[in-house]
């Protein structure tokens, strides 16, 4: 599809710009929306009921790219995808969605992000976009999370997304079911999400040193650290002096692994345990895995009553 020049948009109640093509160079939410003249929004709207979907060519400008997961877009590819555009046209269509709020409707992308900004590069005007209904935001959300998924997506952008749908009311291994993941990794990428800005800062300016292993390393060993601390950490690893994070997480699973001891030998079943447990302690002496006197110092302060 090539662009369409002087499109009609007379229907239309613009508010502020909603794109902008420096875009491909450097993506930033759009601020202002471009609202539906009445009229359009009522034949959509007409559409959507009837018959599920509606296939429409639609103004650049009309098309609100500022409730995307994804922050940020590699330039490069983007000019590939603008280059693809060119010669080959216009193959897999955006989704968008049709939102109201009181008497106003404005339309939001919710699959197709790249394929817009790269349009815009080339100086279209309009573009072949899908509207979709959604039964929620919920819905919503997972559709753009799923799509975003087959695009390598930055691991801080997906953990946001997990937490937006959890404040949408969709427990962890909801989440877990719909996104096609461990229930746990949802629990952890959650958690990252904690980060200060500063510290979200160095992540994506340094991605190969705080990547998804690292960052998933770091969730795993409990609540983040204080966020002055977290940032300390991550500039010193920086700066080469050394990985400050498994000096963190080992002192936080000792801290962990203690309390566990001390609870595990209480309760109902506890002298059962504890009984178990040293004649276990002991065999393994016996058989050469750990010293008499590790064993000893395991009994007097575990063990003994």
């Amino acid at each position: 599809m090539r662009s369409v020049k002087k499109a009609n948009n007379s229907l239309i109640k613009k508010v502020s710009s909603a794109n902008d093509s420096n875009n491909i160079k450097k993506f930033t939410r759009p601020s202002g929306l471009t609202y539906l003249s009445s009229d359009i929004s009522r034949k959509l709207k007409e559409q959507l009921s009837t018959k599920g979907r509606s296939l429409q060519s639609i103004p650049l400008a009309l098309v609100s790219l500022g409730e995307n997961i994804r922050e940020s877009y590699d330039p490069e590819e983007l000019r590939k995808l603008a280059f693809s555009l060119e010669n080959d046209g216009l193959i897999q269509f955006p989704t968008l969605s049709l939102k109201r709020k009181g008497n106003q409707s404005w339309l939001v992308c919710r699959n197709g992000h790249r394929r817009i900004l790269a349009a815009m590069e080339l100086g279209w005007e309009r573009i072949e976009c899908i509207v979709l209904p959604f039964d929620s935001d919920r819905d919503e959300l997972y559709h753009t999370l799923n799509a975003n998924m087959r695009e390598n997506l930055f691991y801080l952008d997906i953990a946001f997304a997990y937490e937006t749908a959890s404040r949408l009311g969709e427990a962890d291994a909801q989440i877990a079911e719909r996104a096609g993941v461990n229930v746990r990794t949802v629990g952890w990428y959650r958690r990252i999400t904690a980060m200060s800005a500063s510290c979200r800062k160095l992540v994506r300016e340094h991605p190969s040193t705080f990547n998804a292993t690292w960052a998933v390393k770091l969730a795993r060993s409990g609540e983040l650290p204080p966020p002055k601390a977290l940032e300390k950490m991550m500039r010193e690893m920086l700066e080469g002096k050394g990985n400050q994070l498994s000096a963190v997480i080992e002192d936080k699973e000792k801290e962990r692994a203690l309390r566990s001891l001390k609870k595990m030998f209480k309760g109902k079943n506890g002298q059962t345990q504890l009984k178990w447990a040293d004649r276990f302690l002991h065999e393994l002496a016996c058989a050469g895995y750990i010293s008499s006197k590790a064993v000893d110092r395991i009994s007097s302060d575990y063990l003994s009553n």
